[in-house]
C-alpha cells in the first residue's frame, strides 16, 4: 500500500500522529522493563540466599508493577485516541474531496459508471481504507518497536540463543509472503462483486414497476443469487487464507520457542545459566509472539486497502 499519497491527508494532524507515536513508543519500552522484572523476581527473590534483602526487593517489585501497568494503560489509550483521531479525520477530508470531485465531473461519467458503484467507492471501500489507517501504523510502529526490543533484550541475556531466534524471524516471512499474494487477488475481486451487488440491488428497485409489470421477478431473483454467490465465494477465499494464517505463524513460532526451552533449560539444570535470565529470555519470545501475529492478520487489511486506494486516487485524479 502507498502511503505516501496519503501523507497529505495526514499532515494537518501531525501534531497528534507525534503524540501517538510517544505513545507507542512509552508502551514498547514498558513491555521491555516487565521482562526485565521478571529476572528480578526469579533472581532477586526466589533464588537469594539473604531473606531479608529477597523480602525488600519483593516489597520494591509489589509496588512498581501497578505503577508501570497503570503507565502502559495510558500509553495504550493515548496510542489508540491519537491514531483514531488522525485517521479519522483524515478520511473526512478524503471523503470531502471524493464528493467535491464527484459533482464536478462531467455527465459522461455518470453514463458510463452506475450509481451504486459510486456509492460503493464513497462507502464500503472508504471504510476499508479507515481500517488500514487505524491498525497499520500501530502494528508497525508499536509491534515493531516491541519487536526490536525484545531481539536486543535476547542479545543481551544469551547472544547464541538469540542468533537463532533471529535466524528464524526472516522463515516466517515466507509464508507471509505467499498468503499476501493470495489475499491481494481475492480482495480484487471482492471490490468488484460487492459493486456488482450493489449494481443489482439498484435496478432491482429502480426498476421494481417494469420487473412487476412484465413478471420478472423470477429472473431477477436468479440474476442476483449469481452475484450473492460470487460475492459468497470470493468471502469465503479470503477466509479460508486468514484461517490459515495463524496457524501456520504459531507453529513455527512455537517450534523456535521448544528448541530454545531445550537447550536453555538444560543450561539452566546445569548451571550455566541463572533461572532469572532463561525465565526472561522466554518471557521476552512470547512478548514477540502477539507482535508477529499482528502483522501476519494484517496482510488481510493492507491488500484490502491497497485495491482500494488505487480506485481512490484513480477516482480523484480524473478530468
Amino acid at each position: 500500500m502507498d502511503y505516501k499519497r496519503l501523507i497529505k491527508y495526514a499532515l494537518p494532524y501531525k501534531g497528534r500522529f507525534f503524540w501517538a507515536i510517544i505513545s507507542m513508543g512509552i508502551y514498547s519500552a514498558v513491555t521491555g522493563i516487565l521482562v526485565y522484572l521478571s529476572k528480578k523476581i526469579m533472581d532477586g527473590v526466589f533464588i537469594n540466599d539473604d531473606p531479608v534483602k529477597a523480602k525488600y526487593t519483593l516489597i520494591g517489585l509489589c509496588l512498581i508493577m501497578p505503577a508501570i501497568y497503570a503507565i502502559k494503560g495510558i500509553a495504550d489509550y493515548g496510542r489508540c485516541y491519537f491514531l483514531n483521531y488522525v485517521a479519522q479525520n483524515a478520511i473526512k477530508d478524503l471523503r470531502q474531496e471524493l464528493c467535491e470531485k464527484l459533482i464536478k465531473l462531467s455527465h459522461g461519467f455518470y453514463v458510463k459508471n452506475t450509481s451504486s458503484k459510486i456509492m460503493s467507492r464513497l462507502t464500503n471501500d472508504i471504510n476499508a481504507l479507515q481500517e488500514a489507517l487505524v491498525k497499520v501504523p500501530p502494528t508497525l510502529l508499536r509491534d515493531g518497536l516491541i519487536i526490536i526490543g525484545m531481539i536486543g533484550g535476547l542479545f543481551y541475556l544469551h547472544w547464541k540463543y538469540a542468533f537463532f531466534i533471529v535466524v528464524v524471524l526472516p522463515v516466517l516471512g515466507i509464508p507471509l509472503a505467499q498468503f499476501a499474494r493470495k489475499l491481494k487477488k481475492a480482495s480484487k475481486d471482492s471490490m468488484v462483486q460487492i459493486s456488482e451487488i450493489y449494481t443489482s440491488l439498484q435496478e432491482i428497485l429502480s426498476g421494481f414497476s417494469v420487473i412487476k409489470s412484465f413478471c420478472r421477478e423470477e429472473h431477477e431473483e436468479k440474476r442476483f443469487s449469481v452475484e450473492n454467490k460470487a460475492y459468497y465465494n470470493v468471502q469465503q477465499r479470503i477466509t479460508r487464507v486468514d484461517a490459515r494464517t495463524t496457524p501456520v505463524m504459531e507453529f513455527l513460532s512455537m517450534t523456535g520457542v521448544a528448541i530454545v526451552l531445550w537447550f536453555g533449560g538444560k543450561d539452566v539444570i546445569d548451571g550455566v545459566w541463572t533461572l532469572g535470565d532463561f525465565t526472561a529470555f522466554i518471557l521476552a519470545i512470547t512478548q514477540m509472539y502477539q507482535p508477529i501475529k499482528n502483522f501476519a492478520q494484517l496482510n488481510s487489511t493492507i491488500q484490502k486497502a491497497s485495491k482500494v486506494q488505487s480506485v481512490c486516487l484513480k477516482f480523484l485524479m480524473r478530468r
